[in-house]
């Protein structure tokens, strides 16, 4: 199972954002897969509202339902006790750059034993060696470094 931040749906949808590229092969086939997606409500609402704002209605539901009913998907609802353990982990690793949202997907991983997550949050990855509470904690992002592909594009690639 994989944890899968907003923002690699938001890029999965959105085809008029660069990233869209880089993510999709990698999305459709953890979609394809089914090895099991977990998110929590919180993402959920997170993507629904970037895509309301980029997107005609009927475009926007779809592409919500889609997320709510893949049969490899397990959606965790956001719950006191969740908040408790995310402030917990907030308080611990803020001088990571982890935000309030980014410890709700840390205590969802932790609560469901996931230890990878897929985003293009770099404050996730000054934290790989670091956090304590998963086993193998790791990090999966398809979008290069802004470095990577400034050299790319410097070599013709």
């Amino acid at each position: 199972m994989i944890m899968i931040d907003s923002n690699m749906w938001i890029y999965y949808f959105d085809e008029s954002l660069e990233e869209h590229n880089y993510v999709k092969e990698s999305m459709r086939g953890i979609i394809i897969g089914e090895k099991g997606i977990l998110v929590n409500t919180i993402v959920i609402q997170e993507v629904a509202h970037y895509l309301i704002r980029h997107e005609p209605e009927n475009e926007f539901w779809e592409d919500i339902n889609y997320i709510t009913r893949l049969r490899s998907l397990e959606l965790l609802d956001f719950d006191y006790d969740m908040m408790q353990n995310a402030l917990k982990l907030l308080s611990k690793y803020w001088n990571y750059g982890i935000g309030g949202r980014d410890a709700v997907l840390l205590v969802t991983m932790v609560v469901k034993e996931v230890n990878k997550i897929m985003t293009h949050d770099g404050a996730f990855k000054k934290l790989m060696s670091k956090f304590d509470e998963l086993d193998d904690f790791s990090v999966i992002d398809p979008i290069p470094e802004k470095n990577d592909f400034l050299n790319r594009c410097a070599k013709g690639k």
